[in-house]
């Protein structure tokens, strides 16, 4: 898992790349709902923050038409386990790091 958290912190790092970044924190978003069983009609679209420092919100809703924000306050080059929140609605639904969400969504049940 090292591996993988060095790998995620890298890309998360790579400032030439902003879609890259924006495309691990969705797929982690999805992957996250995926395990809860909360369905998506509007995949999560992620934005890194306008002051260009390293923090993302995604936005995207639920097949029950229920807002979802995920929000990445901790990604730097220097932090190989950057957090994220995700909520819908008003409900706080996932709290962890992005390896986590991916990992667990790599386990085979």
């Amino acid at each position: 898992m090292g591996g993988c958290a060095n790998a995620v912190s890298g890309l998360l790092g790579l400032a030439a790349s902003g879609s890259l970044e924006d495309a691990i924190i969705a797929s982690a978003t999805v992957d996250a709902l995926a395990a809860q069983g909360i369905g998506i009609l509007v995949m999560p679209v992620c934005t890194e923050a306008s002051d260009q420092s390293p923090n993302y919100t995604c936005t995207g809703k639920t097949v029950k038409n229920e807002t979802i924000t995920t929000t990445v306050t901790d990604a730097s080059s220097s932090n190989t386990s950057p957090h994220m929140t995700i909520t819908v609605g008003s409900r706080t639904v996932y709290t962890g790091e992005i390896e986590t969400a991916l990992n667990n969504a790599m386990v085979v049940k």
